[in-house]
């Protein structure tokens, strides 16, 4: 997963940079990173045949979520190795896949319901979990309004166990049977409205997600994400945490 670890490594990095103020960590590394943002700009827009973190479906090429979390990525090197050139790419990258419609059902936003699994396959469409670091760390590679299409979408896609992964659920291109599960991590909450929180929480009888990004001198980073009951004490979950090192959003989706 290249494209996926190489952007991912960036969004970490700038997170640990912005709520840590440490920004000497990265540079101590800044030759290794120029070269990992390098790779970013000569792959980012239109993505070879390789997984995204979801590897129970098989490695394709021009996948739509694979080259935003990319672009989005490219955009958080950019602060990180103070480079404007990254971001001039990554917002162009963005304009590509948004504005002119690369990534779209349609030819351009007013005429899409939603972004494609892969380019090109207009009744194709997944859950775009990479979004929420751009809204999270103020980056704004995609405009407001790209999310907010994304959203109504997945709204209008509720099941009655919730929201599948990708779709349509009957296709049988992504894994041979019909698509039925589903990974709606609403750590990314801030992406979407209240309506279509509730849709997901109800059908998992009302619990709540906490996530946490926690970071470790070694440079390891480690994603965690539990779900509690709500009758469960708020803070029995976080008292476990060192809080020096996490960073944690409480989502209250009441």
């Amino acid at each position: 997963m290249p494209l996926f670890e190489t952007s991912s490594l960036f969004i970490l990095l700038l997170a640990y940079q912005n709520y840590s103020g440490d920004t000497a960590y990265a540079q101590g590394y800044r030759s290794l990173l120029e070269g990992y943002a390098d790779y970013l700009v000569r792959n980012s827009l239109y993505p070879s045949s390789q997984l995204i973190s979801v590897d129970a479906i098989p490695a394709t090429a021009n996948q739509t979520g694979l080259a935003i979390q990319s672009a989005i990525g490219l955009k958080a090197a950019s602060v990180v190795l103070d480079n404007s050139t990254l971001a001039d790419t990554a917002d162009r990258f963005a304009e590509i896949i948004y504005d002119e419609g690369l990534g779209l059902d349609g030819k351009d936003p007013a005429h899409s319901s939603h972004f494609t699994y892969n380019y090109g396959k207009s009744s194709t469409w997944n859950v775009l979990f990479p979004a929420y670091s751009d809204v999270l760390l103020d980056l704004k590679t995609f405009p407001s309004e790209a999310w907010e299409l994304q959203s109504q979408w997945y709204e209008s896609q509720i099941k009655e166990l919730g929201l599948p992964f990708a779709g349509p659920s009957t296709d049988l291109d992504y894994i041979g049977t019909p698509l039925l599960w589903g990974l709606v991590d609403w750590s990314k909450s801030r992406l979407v409205g209240t309506a279509l929180r509730c849709s997901s929480t109800d059908n998992r009888r009302h619990c709540r997600r906490w996530c946490i990004i926690s970071y470790s001198p070694s440079g390891y980073y480690q994603h965690y994400t539990r779900i509690l009951d709500r009758r469960a004490p708020q803070r029995a979950f976080w008292d476990q945490i060192p809080r020096r090192r996490t960073w944690s959003w409480d989502l209250d989706w009441e």
